[in-house]
C-alpha cells in the first residue's frame, strides 16, 4: 500500500475523535448512525457502477462514480500534504460544484471533519464562523479567494484554493490542483 493510500483511509465511525464512545453507543442505539461513511458509499457505488453518473455540472460536466472515488482518494492526498490530519476541522467555503463534494469526501478520507461555510456568506460572517470553529485550514474556489485571503489572514488560518477538478474521460487525467497560501 502506498503512502497516500494508507493516509487516506477511511476512519472507522467509531473511531472518531469528534465524539466520546458513550455518544457513538448512544447515537447508534438511537438510531441516528449507522457504521457506514458518504466515502464508503462513493466506493461501493465506484465498485458496483464504475461508469455510472455520480454528480452533473450544468450544463456540460459529467462525472462518474469511478472519476468520483480516484479524484476524492487524489484530493485527499494533497490534503493529507498540505497537513490535514484526523480531528481537524477544515473550513470550506466554496460554492455547489462538483468539486465541492468530491472535497467533503476527501476531507473524510483524511480523518477530518467538514466545517461547511455558505457559499454567499459575506466576509463578516465568515470571519465570525471561523472565530468560532477554529479551522485548521479554510479550503475556498477561485471566486471567493480574494475574499478568503482577508479572512485567513484576519484570524491567522492558513487558506488552500481548490480550482475545478480536471475531469477527463480518462481517470488518469483527473488532477484536483490545490495552492496553498502563505
Amino acid at each position: 500500500m502506498r503512502a497516500a493510500e494508507a493516509t487516506t483511509m477511511d476512519m472507522a465511525v467509531t473511531s472518531s475523535p469528534a465524539f466520546t464512545a458513550e455518544d457513538v453507543a448512544r447515537f447508534h442505539a438511537k438510531g441516528w448512525w449507522i457504521d457506514s461513511t458518504i466515502s464508503d458509499a462513493v466506493r461501493a457505488n465506484a465498485a458496483r457502477t464504475p461508469e455510472r453518473t455520480a454528480y452533473v455540472d450544468h450544463p456540460d460536466r459529467v462525472l462518474t462514480w469511478n472519476e468520483f472515488d480516484t479524484a476524492a482518494t487524489a484530493l485527499a492526498g494533497q490534503l493529507t500534504g498540505a497537513g490535514v490530519r484526523p480531528g481537524d476541522r477544515i473550513a470550506v467555503w466554496h460554492g455547489d460544484t462538483t468539486a465541492i463534494h468530491v472535497l467533503f469526501v476527501a476531507i473524510e478520507r483524511c480523518g477530518a471533519v467538514v466545517v461547511g461555510v455558505g457559499a454567499r456568506a459575506g466576509a463578516r460572517e465568515v470571519t465570525a464562523i471561523l472565530r468560532s470553529a477554529e479551522p485548521r485550514l479554510l479550503i475556498t474556489d477561485p471566486p471567493r479567494e480574494t475574499q478568503a485571503q482577508t479572512v485567513a489572514a484576519s484570524i491567522g488560518c492558513p487558506l488552500l484554493t481548490l480550482d475545478e477538478l480536471s475531469v477527463g474521460t480518462d481517470t488518469a487525467d483527473l488532477s484536483p490542483k490545490v495552492a496553498l497560501h502563505d
